[in-house]
């Protein structure tokens, strides 16, 4: 949801609260067709719908940050593997064969 706090009267001087009408833009995967949401006659459901969302907020994080901690766990295994460490051997010997070739040692 993007929204503003108050309306802004363009003829009116300064920053102060108008009673403008303010932009209400609202986004779902849900929403398949744009429409008109009408007018609003406070903020009080703008409030009751990030309320209602932010348990759902808080649980994608929860999941966010456990599967982060799992994806540790799997890298690790992978790194003690003899995948993983015939890859750390070849990429060990690829950087010193870069370094040794640019070296003025081989070019002199």
């Amino acid at each position: 949801m993007i929204t503003a706090d108050h309306g802004n009267d363009p003829t009116w001087k300064g920053t102060d609260h108008t009673r403008e009408k303010v932009p209400l833009l609202v986004y779902s995967k849900i929403i398949k067709d744009g429409r008109y949401l009408g007018e609003r006659d406070s903020f009080a459901d703008i409030g009751d719908t990030i309320l209602t969302n932010f348990n759902s907020a808080l649980k994608a994080n929860e999941i966010a940050m456990n599967s982060a901690g799992s994806v540790e766990q799997e890298n690790a295994m992978y790194m003690e593997s003899l995948e993983g460490k015939l890859k750390k051997l070849n990429s060990a010997w690829q950087s010193f064969a870069t370094s040794t070739i640019d070296s003025d040692w081989i070019k002199n």
